[in-house]
């Protein structure tokens, strides 16, 4: 391949395939932690988008006191 002009000698390649990721699984706790936290955000900041001057309920408090016991 060097003939050919298709690599270069100096040039490092790395198969990715064979590097440890940690993966979250849809049943993790944490991806509903994840969530949890990030929709509120994303309700808010829609609401201000749309209608800055309405109020939103989230039930953010409610929501995690229910994921604590969870």
């Amino acid at each position: 391949m060097k003939k050919e002009g298709l690599i270069q000698g100096y040039k490092l390649i790395v198969d990715a395939t064979l590097i440890s990721v940690t993966i979250t699984y849809p049943n993790d706790v944490k991806v509903l932690e994840i969530v949890r936290d990030y929709l509120p955000k994303e309700i808010l900041d829609a609401k201000k988008t749309f209608d800055p001057d309405g109020g939103v309920r989230t039930y953010r408090r409610t929501a995690e006191k229910v994921f604590r016991y969870f």
